[in-house]
């Protein structure tokens, strides 16, 4: 009986994810190979489909997932790459929050480098796509 209901759900799904996917079609064609600084993991699969290259040093992304301070060299690069604009934007984790990705947030800024928030827990009133 609700067969009809399942169906119009997974085609409206479906759409959803097929816009998402042009989504990172576009961003791939429109800025190939452009560096931008995670703090986290958690973006690194739309990173991938989106042709992104994750710049982040290796020290300070191992550091901050294990909740350490990163090393000064790792903050230093990291501050290098925004400071001098070699990446064209900075994603942070808000629920990972650290004295070192407020420090790249406040580069960021006075940077002119955009700043958006990836989190592991959906926004308030979203759905999963």
């Amino acid at each position: 009986p609700n067969s009809a209901d399942y169906q119009s759900n997974a085609a409206q799904f479906g759409r959803g994810a097929d816009a998402i996917a042009n989504s990172e079609r576009a961003i791939a064609t429109t800025y190939p190979a452009t560096g931008v600084i995670a703090t986290e993991p958690v973006v690194h699969y739309l990173l991938t489909a989106a042709g992104l290259i994750n710049r982040t040093p290796v020290g300070f992304a191992v550091a901050n997932e294990n909740d350490a301070d990163p090393a000064p060299a790792d903050m230093a690069s990291a501050l290098g790459l925004i400071n001098r604009r070699q990446v064209a934007a900075l994603l942070i984790n808000p629920q990972t929050a650290t004295a070192a990705t407020a420090d790249l947030q406040d580069a960021a800024r006075h940077a002119g480098v955009p700043v958006t928030e990836v989190s592991e827990t959906l926004p308030s009133g979203s759905d999963y796509l």
